[in-house]
């Protein structure tokens, strides 16, 4: 077919900007409304990502200019991943920062369909690694999936299963059989001074700083309702840590039976945030105090 000398001339252009036009295409950043992402994420069935950035943060603004501008990220962003920006200007960011412990900018947290917080990346980071990261995370375990039934402590055994493996050890005599609870407060408190924050990461040098040393406590999140005996449990405790990626420990209750806690966490603040996340697939539990390290 023989094409117009015009159209070919205008057909060439389009051709030579067009790299241009796709590489221009930006990311949809949207609010950082936890709440309202994390619905829009479970409506669609995509991993979601909150950045943390200011306009004051150099590796900050290399990202946006570099990073961000990749066509092939863009596109993968816009439809694989749902994107929400941080600004540590305003107030709800603040917040967040407070939540998540975000202690250096800029900071990428990468969060499942229903909100479980799958990774994180503390430093600048090129387009084509940020892009490997995120392929490798959004994995079909990590979407939406059918959740296992409530447990019954009725619940009728299985066959024989292989030997599960512990975090630590499953039974501890001189365990007490009532572990601290903690209340179901904010996992910050109000006189709390907030994260100190220290830019990061290749190609802009980071700024050092010291920060303070944690606690050494740990802490899981101990499912209610769930009292099962020691076969029981063990068959569990494997069901549990595919689903939820998350050891499993067993507490006696000192009559033969098992409760079972889930997580080692080292803050009060990351168990909530887990609870939270169970709460959202229908089940109960509490945080309570594992041990000092």
């Amino acid at each position: 077919m023989n094409i117009p000398t015009h159209k070919q001339a205008l057909l060439g252009l389009a051709l030579l900007f067009l790299p241009k036009l796709i590489h221009a295409m930006p990311v949809n950043w949207l609010a950082p409304d936890l709440e309202r992402i994390q619905q829009q994420a479970q409506d669609e069935d995509k991993l979601f990502i909150i950045y943390f950035s200011a306009d004051w943060c150099l590796p900050c603004q290399w990202m946006q200019e570099n990073t961000f501008q990749d066509a092939e990220l863009s596109e993968y962003l816009g439809t694989h991943i749902l994107t929400a920006k941080a600004d540590l200007n305003q107030a709800a960011s603040k917040v967040l920062q407070h939540q998540f412990e975000v202690e250096a900018i800029p900071t990428i947290l990468v969060f499942s369909p229903n909100g479980k917080l799958l990774d994180r990346r503390e430093a600048s980071i090129e387009a084509r690694p940020l892009l490997r990261w995120l392929k490798k995370l959004d994995k079909p375990t990590n979407h939406i999936s059918a959740t296992l039934p409530l447990i019954n402590d009725k619940m009728a055994m299985d066959a024989p299963q292989p030997t599960i493996a512990f975090s630590r050890p499953a039974l501890i005599p001189e365990e007490e059989d009532n572990a601290p609870m903690l209340s179901n407060t904010s996992s910050t408190s109000e006189n709390q001074a907030p994260p100190l924050l220290v830019l990061s990461g290749e190609p802009i040098a980071a700024i050092q700083t010291n920060f303070a040393p944690r606690s050494g406590m740990s802490y899981g999140v101990q499912l209610k309702n769930v009292l099962v005996d020691y076969p029981t449990a063990i068959r569990l405790v494997g069901e549990l840590e595919r689903k939820y990626e998350q050891s499993t420990e067993l507490k006696p209750n000192g009559q033969g039976q098992f409760y079972l806690v889930l997580g080692d966490f080292t803050t009060t603040g990351k168990a909530h945030q887990f609870l939270h996340f169970l709460q959202r697939n229908d089940r109960e539990g509490e945080v309570v105090l594992l041990s000092n390290k």
